[in-house]
């Protein structure tokens, strides 16, 4: 009889091990490093959706902080902060321009990157409409002061809707949605070998 329970028990480890998501460790409030998610570039061939880099950045600046590894600068004191200093509001920014603005927020690290791929697919069968869309991006998040890469990532995310021909939801509606998606998976990736000061 014990014998049966050491192995239900390591039978149960065993399980927990194999089918349980990993789940990132959160910091504690003081180890958490102040950051900011910059403006993203768009090097998509389909220029139809470069309106996508404002969106993805304010979905990654969320995705980030709910890591419980940073600390988040808010995206509107970005924008309030490019005014004051004369920088170009949602777009990108070379390094020196980075380094600037975060000294001025006084961030520790910065997220940038870039949308290198969208698609979209439609497909239409017996009345009803099947919309896909994949959304690629690339990111690095840097130490401020130095420019020193601490991590990079990149992930597709992706989305899908079905619904009656001649009834189209809100496009928004699917970017939103493989936005989040591409967003929670560099959010990850970023903040995996991202250590507490």
């Amino acid at each position: 009889k014990r014998r049966l329970v050491v192995s239900m028990t390591v039978l149960a480890l065993l399980a927990g091990c194999l089918f349980s998501k990993k789940e990132l460790v959160p910091f504690e409030p003081e180890g958490r490093r102040l950051a900011i998610v910059m403006p993203f570039a768009y090097s998509a061939s389909d220029k139809a959706f470069s309106d996508l880099t404002g969106p993805f950045a304010s979905q990654l600046s969320r995705a980030l902080f709910d890591t419980k590894r940073l600390r988040m600068i808010d995206r509107q004191r970005l924008d309030t902060t490019l005014n004051e200093l004369k920088m170009p509001v949602g777009a990108p920014l070379d390094s020196s321009q980075i380094a600037t603005v975060c000294k001025q927020l006084k961030a520790e690290v910065a997220a940038y990157g870039t949308i290198v791929a969208v698609q979209k697919e439609s497909e239409k069968r017996k009345g009803k409409v099947s919309e896909t869309l994949s959304v690629t991006v690339e990111a690095k998040l840097v130490q401020a002061n130095t420019a020193e890469v601490l991590s990079s990532g990149r992930a597709t995310g992706k989305a899908s809707v079905k619904y009656k021909e001649g009834s189209a939801p809100p496009s928004e509606i699917l970017s939103n949605a493989a936005l989040t998606d591409a967003a929670k998976q560099i959010a990850e990736q970023l903040v995996t070998y991202l250590l507490a000061k």
